[in-house]
């Protein structure tokens, strides 16, 4: 506690200073059954004969606990008495042996097996501001809270030379997968070819940088990438979250504000209706054609490319057929941010001299909403918060439903 370790620190503006850090190190197990060979019992055949099988999954006797070894520093401080407050914490984790299944070729008798590999780091920083900016004589008051938090898993080895890259999901040949010196989480697929003015040796390359980033058209269509590429992560950017109280005699109405910025999706759902032509968007160019937005690349005698603006007219079924999510994935990759009115109440905390009589501390009647209102996304049809899978082959979706906006009412009692 710095600021009473040194008191001369208090004034009239800093009220409070706090510094902590902390190093640990804890161990991780895994589930029963994984060390040796064991037979589970199945349902009787013939309805006499009791039925034992060995797992698909090979146990290993030589596994060792996962260890996560962590840092975190912080700083805690309070100004003008109080009435605004700082919170900021750094954290650093390595995370080794951890025990994951590997796949095995069939012909072991095994689909996978568990196996000690890999190493990650997860670092991050949180931020959380907090404050009282209006507070009258009268009882009204004004209470914020802003909270911000980023934070970045990346994949430093898996097996060094025998394998550098695991496959998390899979769905329609994009796969989701953690690859050593990326960052968790990559999605990877057969894209578009664009150009490229940095990469001499890239397929379609702009020395003088003029036409960078444009998509490459042959005869008015995208054309396919060669080889698989990253086309996003679903990790995303930030997450940060925005709450007002407002309380005046008893009456207090809160708002809360949810944000996720930055981080993918590979949304299968709203590729297929684009591809079969269900969006109004796809409704363009039905009766005269589409023009696609890109260039044409012309190679000349060098091996090398000339651009220009594309000008080819193509059938409009045949150019939206190119967000068919089963040979095109980049069509299917969406930015998964939003900023959501994520929850609102107002409410009436009883007055004390009428609870006693029902021997109460405090009671509070409130009206709350939640999934109130979707205030920014940039996905164009689907709620980018939608999940097919969850957990850690998280990013996929087709066709689930949105979050549902919920009214309901909340008691709170205080005994």
């Amino acid at each position: 506690m710095v600021s009473d370790l040194v008191p001369s620190l208090k004034n009239g503006v800093l009220s409070f200073l706090k510094v902590r850090g902390s190093l640990a190190q804890v161990g991780n197990d895994t589930d029963p059954y994984r060390l040796m060979p064991s037979y589970t019992a199945g349902t009787s055949w013939n309805g006499s004969l009791p039925e034992f099988f060995e797992p698909t999954r090979k146990p290993n006797n030589l596994l060792k606990p996962e260890i996560t070894t962590g840092q975190e520093a912080g700083l805690e401080a309070r100004f003008f008495r109080g009435r605004l407050g700082l919170d900021v914490t750094y954290y650093s984790q390595i995370t080794k042996d951890q025990i994951i299944p590997v796949q095995y070729s069939k012909a072991t008798g095994y689909t996978d097996g568990i196996q000690n590999i890999g190493k990650m780091r997860n670092r991050g920083i949180e931020i959380s501001i907090t404050g009282t900016p209006l507070k009258l004589e009268n009882g009204f008051s004004w209470d914020v809270s802003l909270n911000f938090a980023r934070n970045r898993n990346t994949v430093i080895e898996l097996l060094p030379g025998v394998l550098n890259n695991l496959v998390i999901n899979e769905r329609r040949g994009l796969t989701l997968e953690a690859r050593a010196g990326q960052p968790y989480g990559t999605l990877y697929g057969y894209g578009f070819e664009r150009v490229q003015s940095s990469n001499p040796s890239a397929a379609y390359y702009d020395p003088t940088g003029q036409y960078a980033g444009q998509l490459v058209l042959n005869n008015g269509l995208p054309v396919r990438s060669t080889t698989q590429k990253i086309l996003g992560n679903i990790q995303p950017d930030w997450t940060g979250g925005f709450s007002n109280t407002f309380s005046f005699k008893g009456f207090i109405l809160s708002a809360l504000i949810d944000a996720k910025i930055g981080g993918d999706m590979y949304d299968e759902g709203t590729a297929n209706a684009r591809w079969t032509g269900q969006y109004a968007e796809t409704a363009i160019g039905r009766e005269e054609g589409v023009i696609g937005q890109g260039v044409s690349a012309v190679r000349g005698a060098d091996g090398g490319y000339t651009f220009a603006p594309n000008a080819t007219i193509v059938a409009a079924n045949q150019y939206y057929g190119y967000n068919n999510p089963r040979n095109y994935h980049e069509a299917a990759i969406f930015d998964a941010s939003y900023v959501k009115l994520r929850e609102v109440s107002f409410g009436y905390q009883i007055p004390s001299a009428f609870i006693k009589r029902l021997r109460l501390q405090s009671a509070r009647l409130s009206v709350v909403g939640r999934n109130v209102a979707m205030l920014f996304r940039n996905h164009p049809h689907a709620d980018p918060e939608i999940d097919a899978n969850g957990g850690n082959a998280q990013g996929f979706g087709y066709g689930e439903l949105p979050s549902s906006r919920s009214m309901g009412f909340n008691l709170s009692l205080g005994f």
